[in-house]
């Protein structure tokens, strides 16, 4: 069960029922595999569906290697030029008014106002260093509308004949080397815009880096051109409560007129950022920039993914057991994100699908809309996942983003064992005093732990004789006092040793205390390593039976 500032429940349907249906598209160009890919053909996105397949693999994680595999890498970064290939269909002589090449082209990439540049640029973090494109004068396709099945009734058409047609027309003026995708505009509406992954062939020889998109006459619009360009650069649909096509949060995840308050005069309604998780998926959020949750309780600060500048994390990550693992994002109404519904803390998890990577929106309401306040998670908030013992909770807001306190399962317990050799020194004597480590609860993840010792008066520290066993396992942030942190203390134990001497005038049996302060999570434990000096060792006699 989940729940928000506990008694409103969230229906058993959030996390067990989902939606599966499978078409299957070939990535030749990508990888040597087929992949059977979910979707749902409605709204105004599609991809294609070239032959039939199992609609319900067993596997939501990976369908029997049909499709992309979890963690196979689908980085999109650098430049990325693409060929805009004017087409139209035997049976429609006129264009839309306006349409041109330079219509096109700078739909991609101009000196000034909106573009697909501007807008990959910011939503990739610069990872997408230029969308470049060349635009093409119309070409008439070989065939009718009926032909390729597009109708301005029809949800669907067959995009793999359309879009190798519109190729096969333009090839004996186009060189097709040096560009990495292929947008085709056509000159008829229709309900959907499609992107493909089928290969295309070329006199050239071209082998294009990413998919195929078409877009009918009704959807010259940025905002689903850029979710048509998230297809071919393997983005999926993303999902609210287990319904396929309905995050608002997300432009791979709902219709591209959403709250298309302020459009640009030219191309109409604008594109917003793509979820975390997708970010992760294409290479634009770095390891430093992902918290994953350990076990036990952390705060940490969460940048919205629209900020200009990135100075705290961007995601946090909690793994759960059965694979549905929980992504957290800030979102603030700055840069693109200007047009959502409000700041926020978000939170999906993961949902399956046509690409392997498709992720689910919690809205705690259970129902649409889902930009409202229950998929809005706002300071003093908590989320909770009674079943998996996960809280999330919305600490405050900052000016880029929020301050969360995250508790993945109980506070780990961490044992320690303290030891001195020799344990009666005389004076003048080195010690080397040693203290054991580890982390009892390791089956459930890591923690940081710092130990600190304190030198009594009755020693002198040797200096520089800290030291960690193995040393990779942390770092020493202090020789006098002796001060180590290990980031991510497991169930091996790490041993962190000091050396000091007795000082001179101890003549006396006397007993010397090192205070030990091991602190992780919420938990601090104090121990103290004794030894005697001038003590004596005592020793049994072993009395032998005749």
């Amino acid at each position: 069960m989940y729940f928000r500032n506990a008694p409103r429940v969230v229906p058993s349907a959030l996390c067990n029922k989902y939606l599966h249906i499978t078409v299957l598209l070939i990535l030749l160009s990508l990888i040597p595999i087929s992949m059977a890919y979910g979707f749902l053909q409605a709204q105004e996105t599609a991809v294609s569906d070239p032959e039939p397949v199992d609609p319900f693999p067993n596997d939501a994680h990976n369908h029997g290697n049909d499709v992309l595999p979890l963690g196979f890498s689908t980085e999109v970064t650098g430049p990325q030029n693409w060929a805009i290939l004017m087409c139209k269909f035997a049976d429609v002589g006129s264009t839309p008014a306006g349409a041109t090449p330079t219509y096109f082209k700078e739909m991609f990439n101009r000196a000034s106002g909106e573009d697909l540049d501007k807008y990959w640029k910011e939503v990739s973090y610069n990872k997408i260093t230029a969308i470049t494109a060349d635009a093409y004068d119309w070409k008439t396709l070989p065939n009718s509308r009926a032909t390729y099945g597009f109708g301005s009734g029809d949800s669907g058409y067959d995009v793999d004949t359309l879009i190798q047609d519109c190729i096969d027309v333009h090839d004996p003026t186009v060189n097709f080397n040096g560009y990495d995708a292929v947008a085709v505009m056509l000159n008829s509406d229709n309900p959907v815009a499609i992107a493909t992954f089928a290969p295309k062939t070329n006199n050239d020889g071209a082998n294009f880096t990413y998919g195929s998109i078409s877009i009918p006459s009704n959807k010259y619009r940025l905002a689903l051109v850029a979710h048509e360009m998230g297809h071919a650069y393997i983005l999926g649909h993303s999902s609210a409560n287990g319904n396929l096509y309905q995050n608002p949060w997300d432009v791979m995840g709902y219709a591209s007129t959403y709250r298309c308050n302020n459009p640009d005069p030219t191309y109409s309604c604008l594109g917003w950022h793509t979820i975390a998780p997708n970010k992760i998926d294409k290479g634009w959020i770095t390891n430093e920039q992902i918290f994953t949750a350990p076990q036990g309780t952390s705060t940490i600060t969460l940048d919205g993914l629209g900020e200009p500048t990135i100075n705290n994390y961007l995601v946090a990550k909690i793994e759960v057991g059965n694979g549905a693992d929980y992504y957290i994002e800030a979102r603030t109404l700055t840069g693109y994100d200007a047009k959502l519904a409000g700041e926020a803390v978000l939170i999906h998890n993961y949902f399956g699908g046509f690409f392997a990577n498709e992720y689910n929106l919690i809205d705690i309401d259970g129902a649409a809309p889902y930009d409202d306040a229950g998929a809005m998670w706002t300071v003093g908030e908590t989320y909770t996942d009674a079943q998996n013992d996960i809280e999330i909770h919305v600490d405050s807001k900052t000016a880029t983003g929020f301050v969360l306190t995250i508790r993945n399962g109980e506070d780990p317990t961490v044992t320690t064992n303290l030891s001195a050799s020799n344990a009666t020194p005389a004076a003048n004597e080195e010690v080397t005093f040693k203290t054991v480590v580890s982390y009892v609860d390791g089956s459930s993840g890591t923690t940081s732990t710092t130990i600190t010792q304190t030198i009594p008066a009755e020693l002198t520290f040797t200096a520089a004789s800290v030291t960690i066993d193995p040393p990779a396992a942390g770092t020493v942030d202090s020789q006098n006092p002796p001060v180590v942190t290990l980031p991510n203390l497991g169930t091996s134990p790490v041993t962190i040793e000091f050396k000091a001497t007795v000082n001179n005038g101890i003549t006396n049996p006397t007993a010397i205390s090192v205070p030990v302060k091991v602190q992780y999570g919420d938990t601090t434990d104090n121990y103290t390593n004794v030894v005697i000096a001038n003590g004596q060792s005592v020793y049994l006699p072993i009395v032998l039976k005749q």
